[in-house]
């Protein structure tokens, strides 16, 4: 192919081409930085997780767990990890298809659902990890008032982290409205 039929293929093509603003707005949302510290807190996440799984075995004396709860665990760590990854991808790519308000408005949706599923794995693990260390306990009452009050704890950094989630959701939703 000849350099004169590559420019005129190049010019037939019907490629859209984006306005400036247009430019400027996908720029702003891919960049925010509410979605960079969700990022970065992804990360941080998936390599402690994949840190934990590979030291738990030996760290937390799992021969003297049931191979039930082993696998349980590292099911759910693993559950976790999933979760943040394809959140880092969500993230990653927040701008989908060709018009920008329905992939802005497609973000959202998918920054709720992703909110949800987070929460979830994270209780999951958080409860495996309860599960997992007193599977082995014999419970007098001093321990029964201590796994309450860590369950208390526990339900309070999961208030804390939904209301969390919930402001960012709003910063999100607030850039998409700009770009209505």
């Amino acid at each position: 192919m000849g350099l004169d039929e590559l420019k005129t293929s190049w010019d037939n093509s019907k490629a859209e081409s984006r306005s400036q603003d247009e430019i400027l707005k996908m720029t702003k949302l891919k960049n925010h930085p509410t979605l960079n510290r969700l990022r970065i807190k992804f990360v941080i996440e998936t390599v402690m997780l994949i840190f934990f799984l590979l030291v738990f075995q030996d760290f937390f004396d799992a021969e003297k767990h049931s191979t039930m709860m082993n696998v349980l665990l590292a099911g759910a760590a693993i559950l976790y990890i999933v979760n943040d990854s394809y959140g880092f991808y969500v993230l990653k790519n927040p701008i989908r298809g060709n018009n920008l308000k329905d992939s802005a408005q497609k973000f959202v949706k998918d920054i709720k659902i992703l909110s949800i599923t987070s929460i979830s794995t994270a209780l999951l693990f958080s409860i495996m990890v309860i599960v997992y260390f007193s599977s082995i306990v014999s419970f007098d009452s001093r321990r029964w008032i201590l796994l309450g009050v860590f369950t208390f704890i526990l339900v309070g950094m999961f208030i804390i982290m939904a209301k969390d989630w919930r402001g960012k959701i709003s910063k999100i939703e607030e850039v998409d409205r700009e770009l209505r």
